[in-house]
């Protein structure tokens, strides 16, 4: 979906969420629909939050993301991952990347 439709207004109004854990959000106060940076050593993203029971504390979780040409900052959610290659197979390691959330200022 990301790459055959992403270029719709509508598709990408929905896409940019991260899910958080309501004590992770509750500690960096984070509220459901607030703007958040997710960001690391690599890079940073700038999303909205979804606060609700869809991930364990700890985690966080972007189901779906926009084009980077259509995300501020003209950043995708792989400005976060590795380029290195597994140890089994050589595939790519973007399944989990270690982040960092907080609150955007008004």
């Amino acid at each position: 979906m990301n790459s055959t439709f992403g270029y719709r207004a509508d598709v990408d109004a929905d896409t940019a969420f991260l899910d958080l854990a309501r004590s992770d959000a509750a500690a960096r106060g984070i509220a459901n629909g607030d703007r958040v940076r997710v960001f690391n050593d690599r890079g940073s993203v700038l999303l909205t939050a979804r606060v609700n029971g869809a991930v364990r504390e700890g985690v966080v979780r972007a189901p779906s993301v926009r084009w980077p040409k259509r995300s501020p900052g003209r950043a995708g959610i792989n400005v976060l991952t590795s380029e290195r290659l597994t140890d089994i197979g050589g595939g790519a390691v973007f399944y989990s990347c270690l982040v960092q959330v907080e609150k955007c200022g008004d």
